[in-house]
Formats: structure tokens, sequence, C-alpha cells
């Protein structure tokens, strides 16, 4: 109980001494998740190959917009779009994207020099085959993380975090996939009207 009162009194402090991200500032992140991945999968059953190796390329792009409603807490929005490519051995590749589209909120920390926070967010939208939906999608997430300055205005952003993702394919009420997994993303903060 006592470390808890300092710390929460260290906050207080921290909040009272250091500079604060004031209200009224836009804040675009140009992709806290900015991704280009290529890999292959190939099934075994008892130690042998089954079928032709799957090969898969995807790409994704997660920008953020959010706007200072109060001293250190920032709303807005994230984007989420991936484009998926997978070949199935001679086959011809199969083209798929998911879009998702929420709100997100975070809270910072003000301190001398870099920006600690806490983000959390929720996202939903769908997955399409070849240009028809296949399933519905959400997820959300919750992370902390630092802004750190690189020059006026710009930071890198890091986070670490907890994501959880649920697919509930078209036609199949009672079935759905949920995966959860820890995620590591690094990107670009930029605080326009930033002094």
């Amino acid at each position: 109980m006592k470390k808890f009162l300092l710390l929460s009194l260290a906050l207080v402090v921290s909040n009272v001494l250091f500079a604060q991200l004031p209200k009224g500032l836009p804040i675009l992140v140009g992709s806290s998740n900015l991704g280009l991945s290529f890999g292959s999968t190939q099934a075994k059953y008892d130690g042998e190959d089954v079928g032709d190796k799957t090969k898969t390329t995807n790409f994704n792009f997660s920008p953020i917009a959010a706007y200072t409603f109060a001293e250190n807490f920032a709303a807005g929005l994230l984007v989420d779009y991936t484009m998926t490519s997978e070949k199935e051995g001679d086959a011809d590749a199969v083209k798929g994207s998911t879009f998702m589209v929420g709100p997100l909120a975070r809270y910072y920390f003000p301190t001398g020099g870099v920006f600690p926070f806490v983000h959390g967010h929720y996202v939903f939208g769908s997955m399409s085959a070849e240009g028809e939906k296949v399933a519905g999608i959400s997820a959300w997430g919750a992370a902390v993380g630092v802004d750190v300055p690189v020059s006026k205005g710009a930071f890198v952003d890091v986070s670490l975090g907890y994501g959880n993702t649920t697919v509930k394919p078209e036609g199949y009420d009672d079935y759905k996939e949920v995966t959860g997994a820890i995620e590591f993303k690094v990107g670009l903060m930029v605080v326009l009207g930033a002094k």
C-alpha cells in the first residue's frame, strides 16, 4: 500500500513540475504499425508434408489521428488496413484485405523530455477475399509506450501491449476465431502546432 501511495504522489508531483501536453494539439501517428512480411506455411501430418506450401505476403498500415481534448489526454481515430496475398503451389494467388476503424484514447504522463503513455483502442470492420466480404472482424488493444522527441513536433512512437482480435466468418453464426497477442509497435508521431 505504501508503494502505491508513493507512486501516486510521484505521478501527481510530476504532473505539476514538468511540462504538459497542452489541450488543443492535433496528433498524427503516421504508423504505429507499418509492416511488410513474407512467409510460407507447410501443413504436415505424422511428419509428412500434406498439400503444397502456401506462400504469404502481407502489407499493413495503421495510421492514428487524435486531438488533445484536455491536458495530456488525446482521443481520436485508428484505421487499420491490411492487404494479403496467398499462393498455394502452382495455383493463382488469392488476394484479400482487412479494413477496420474505431476510437482510441491515450493519456500522457508528462516528464522532462519524453512522453510515456497508456493507450487503448477498439476497431471493427470486415475481411474480404477477391473483392467479396468473407468475415466481420473486431479488435481491441491496450498498451504502454513512450514518445521520444527526434525534432520539433516529431517523435518516435514505441509501445508494448496486448491485442485481441475476433473474426466471425460470413454464414457461420455460432463460430468465431479469437486471437490474443503481445504486440510491439514502432512508428513516427507528428504533433501539429508543437512549440
